[in-house]
């Protein structure tokens, strides 16, 4: 993966950055990525920190795949919404009630998107 495919929760790329005084054409410094979060500086210079890529739950990255079928914090919310096995793909692309039900999902499970 490089670094112009990697984006963050939130839509960010990560940056490189040059310290301060460092000659031109010196290798730049990529942010830090950890899994707790590390310092960045964004395009424009606002500085913040990189959210953790991994799911309060511990189990593995907070992704659409995670969050809409494996996530166990959200597992009897899934379980109420789709009491019947359900696609990935019917989830994000089905029909309006297919998107209904995930629209629910997501809102009641209090993520963020």
């Amino acid at each position: 993966m490089t670094l112009g495919d990697r984006i963050d929760s939130n839509g960010a790329r990560p940056v490189r950055i040059h310290q301060a005084g460092a000659a031109p054409g010196s290798a730049p410094q990529r942010s830090p990525p950890s899994a707790t979060g590390g310092p960045f500086i964004s395009s424009c210079g606002a500085r913040g920190r990189v959210p953790s890529p991994m799911c309060s739950c511990g189990e593995a990255e907070q992704d659409t795949a995670h969050i809409l079928r494996d996530c166990r914090s959200h597992q009897v919310l899934r379980e109420e919404i789709w009491p019947l096995p359900e696609s990935l793909h019917n989830k994000l692309y089905g029909p309006v009630a297919a998107l209904q039900r995930t629209t629910n999902y997501i809102s009641r499970s209090g993520l963020q998107v």
